[in-house]
């Protein structure tokens, strides 16, 4: 069993001389957010970042950073937004993380647990708290469920595992794509939610089963730790192409895996409520009101997610100029979102030399534009992405 947190600290004593070519080694090193570039002595180091929501001052820091250690062969330093809502940089030398560690901790950043077989980051709707449509604002319990699952334990599952949560209308997470998904839901009148399991996607792509199970919002973190325990229990270790979450689920079928979900969690589960799902949101770009009376969002549009370090350095500068709370929400369609600006300074905002690049009123072709690291950086890349 690998322990992330003396894995952390050997890397922090030897990452000079820890030859990162040894096969066992790169592979451990995943549970700490680095993986191997097609480039020999480089790796992608991922953050995790919690529903996508960054303060200024932690952009300003991986901006910092990005420009000082992810500089490629042709000089440029950037950053990668991806899907689940994390931050991704390149050219990372295994020398240089821990003092890239060192600078994260300072503003309460992380790698843990962003890649191999953990509990990845949690992923939201970039609106909870805001959204004027919302049925809940989740970014309490995300944050929760968050530092509950970076343990040990949840370092060394079967194979990676992936949550959502959401109190949106608008299904902008894909649940669906999700290894457990959290949808709001209404019984009675109580407001909750239901429970989607066994989505993913990658060679056997699968959609989420209902499970026909309502939780309560108390009582979230005691299901999903229940769940993932009993995958830890019953999932395959050695077949790793196919012991998915989602390969047990099918293999097992929803009303078998609801009856033994429920004897190993010692209770009955409640039947599932109605669903407040009512449409689907592929992007959230644009300016917005809020719910909070005199303050928008401005969604910006960041094609294939890939921003240049300076770039994203002037991003977190004009949230902290403008936004009343000081804070940038990445987006699971790879953008950039800009809440809690006062409408008396959204002129400003939008006349802002970055908002006429990355602007929140693209060509229908970019928005809604995702796209994977490709051949130009991954070893499992077929053609380039980025750039095209």
């Amino acid at each position: 069993m690998i322990d992330p947190l003396e894995l952390k600290k050997e890397v922090i004593e030897r990452a000079n001389v820890l030859n990162s070519a040894e096969k066992e080694l790169t592979h451990k090193l995943h549970v700490l957010g680095l993986y191997s570039q097609k480039h020999k002595g480089y790796f992608m180091l991922r953050t995790r970042i919690p529903g996508g929501f960054l303060t200024a001052e932690q952009a300003k820091v991986i901006g910092e950073i990005a420009a000082e250690y992810a500089r490629g062969p042709d000089g440029v330093a950037f950053v990668d937004l991806t899907t689940r809502q994390q931050v991704q940089m390149h050219w990372i030398r295994l020398a240089d993380v821990p003092e890239i560690w060192e600078r994260y901790e300072r503003v309460g950043l992380t790698t843990l647990h962003t890649c191999g077989n953990a509990v990845r980051n949690i992923i939201t709707c970039p609106l909870t708290g805001i959204d004027r449509y919302e049925v809940m604002d989740v970014s309490s319990i995300v944050k929760k469920i968050n530092r509950s699952f970076l343990k040990k334990e949840y370092a060394n599952l079967p194979r990676k595992f992936k949550i959502s949560i959401s109190g949106s209308r608008e299904n902008c997470t894909f649940a669906e794509l999700n290894d457990i998904a959290l949808i709001p839901a209404k019984k009675y009148h109580e407001i909750g939610f239901n429970l989607l399991v066994g989505g993913g996607l990658g060679d056997t792509p699968r959609m989420a089963s209902d499970l026909d199970v309502f939780i309560q919002p108390e009582k979230v973190l005691d299901i999903l730790q229940g769940v993932v325990e009993f995958y830890r229990k019953k999932g395959d270790y050695e077949n790793t192409a196919i012991n998915r979450f989602k390969v047990l689920v099918a293999k097992m079928g929803v009303e078998k895996l609801r009856e033994e979900l429920e004897n190993h969690l010692g209770f009955e589960l409640p039947r599932a409520g109605k669903s407040l799902i009512t449409s689907c949101r592929y992007t959230h770009i644009g300016v917005y009101p809020q719910k909070q009376e005199g303050l928008s969002y401005v969604g910006t549009c960041i094609p294939a997610g890939r921003l240049k370090a300076e770039e994203l350095i002037e991003f977190a500068r004009i949230s902290n100029e403008y936004s009343r709370s000081h804070e940038l929400r990445i987006t699971p369609s790879q953008d950039l979102l800009l809440p809690n600006i006062p409408d008396d300074v959204l002129e400003r905002v939008l006349d802002e030399p970055l908002l006429k690049k990355y602007t929140p009123f693209p060509h229908p072709a970019l928005e809604g534009m995702s796209a994977c690291s490709g051949s130009e950086i991954c070893v499992f890349g077929i053609v380039e992405t980025k750039k095209l």
